[in-house]
């Protein structure tokens, strides 16, 4: 198995043993998880755009999520959770 050789500063060799004493078994393997979560990510970064849909509704999901937004009257929750309690009791009526 190939090694390798970091040479990190004070505070982020105190970052790591830190990371590495929250369940870690040594500095190298904390490391080590944090390449291999990134390749994974990467991997599947790839595979989920494939799909042009998906990449078409992650594209506008992430425009909305800029807004601008519109206010909503303070009592939203409940005219939503009454029409939603409405909706039960019909379709419970129907089973």
């Amino acid at each position: 198995m190939p090694q390798l050789t970091i040479n990190l500063p004070d505070d982020l060799m105190t970052f790591v043993n830190r990371k590495t004493s929250e369940g870690y078994e040594s500095p190298e393997n904390y490391v080590l998880s944090l390449l291999e979560i990134n390749q994974w990510q990467e991997e599947h970064a790839e595979e989920s755009f494939a799909d042009p849909q998906r990449q078409a509704l992650e594209d506008i999901l992430e425009e909305r999520d800029k807004g601008p937004f519109i206010p909503v009257s303070e009592n939203l929750t409940e005219i939503v959770m009454e029409k939603v309690r409405q909706r039960l009791l019909v379709q419970g009526r129907h089973a």
